[in-house]
């Protein structure tokens, strides 16, 4: 009978009773529920982004709001509805892009695009 098929616990024991030594592992380090973090330039980027987008976030939901009370009050021609065209150059002094403007609006104001 070869030592291939003997089961590892027999094999085990064989080895232990003939005086034979094994070194020790170090004891398994419980892994912490911590999250892990990738550097410090990594963390402060991640950072700086998240702001930047909470930052463009709270602008464009603020104008898309705007855009679709002063749609729905007036209508979306920015030529006749002055309010429009006042929240649409705020939007350009936001610098909030076009696509954030037309896509907060209704689908019926596909008018509304052109900026006075």
């Amino acid at each position: 009978m070869g030592l291939a098929s003997l089961p590892l616990r027999a094999l085990l024991l064989a080895a232990y009773t003939s005086g034979l030594q094994f070194a020790h592992r170090a004891p398994a380090v419980a892994r912490s529920r911590e999250v892990v973090m990738m550097g410090r330039k990594f963390e402060n980027n991640k950072m700086k982004m998240a702001k930047t987008a909470l930052a463009f976030a709270k602008k464009a939901s603020y104008i898309g709001k705007k855009v679709i009370i002063v749609v729905k009050a007036g209508g979306d021609d920015p030529e006749t509805n002055l309010q429009l065209a006042a929240v649409m150059k705020e939007a350009n002094a936001l610098n909030v892009p076009k696509d954030v403007r037309s896509t907060r609006q209704p689908p019926h104001t596909a008018s509304c695009l052109r900026v006075p």
